[in-house]
């Protein structure tokens, strides 16, 4: 694939919809998965096993269900990527961010957009955040599994980053309530 001006969500939709990406990616899927060939059990090769034509038919049936979930995964993620960079509230998130936070401004661009064209910009409320962020490690985790054909799981990270939280809250008060150094130093064992 070619470097994106930016390295964001929207800009994989027009690489995701390019023939020659994806036959790149089916075809590392496919020889990848065509490895069974190679597999043994013990010191006799799985072939010599079960016999050459049933050996080859079964990489035929990995390497094309390869193909179909690649080219199933791919198309998928278009149509999740543009619903969502089309949602209002990612609109709204992205007003914030450029009003506020990256920006500082009175009125944004989209915000003169939208009152041209006679609408207003949604304002971000309680609880739009939440589902974006899911939104977005779904995609990322999808995206992951497309490119590199590797499953991730970043469900895990919430609890790491809570516990990072509370440690660092906890030196605020007088509650101790961290994991890390907000409890102070460690005993060290004694025998």
């Amino acid at each position: 694939m070619e470097a994106a001006e930016t390295a964001s969500i929207p800009h994989v939709v027009p690489e995701l919809k390019e023939a020659k990406n994806i036959e790149a990616i089916i075809e590392i899927r496919k020889a990848t998965r065509a490895a069974i060939r190679t597999v043994s059990l013990g010191a006799i090769p799985l072939e010599e096993k079960v016999g050459r034509e049933a050996m080859e038919e079964m990489a035929r049936r990995v390497t094309d269900k390869a193909e179909r979930e690649a080219r199933e995964l791919a198309s998928s993620l278009v149509a999740t990527i543009e619903a969502f960079v089309a949602s209002d509230v990612r609109e709204s998130l992205l007003n914030l961010r450029n009003k506020y936070v990256a920006h500082s401004l009175e009125i944004t661009d989209a915000e003169k957009r939208a009152e041209k064209s006679g609408r207003a910009i949604k304002p971000v409320e309680i609880g739009d955040i939440e589902p974006a962020l899911r939104k977005t490690i779904d995609i990322v985790t999808d995206l992951n599994l497309l490119v590199r054909d590797a499953g991730m799981n970043l469900d895990g990270l919430e609890d790491v980053f809570a516990t990072y939280a509370d440690d660092f809250w906890g030196r605020f008060s007088k509650e101790r309530r961290g994991h890390g150094f907000a409890n102070g130093p460690r005993a060290l064992p004694t025998d």
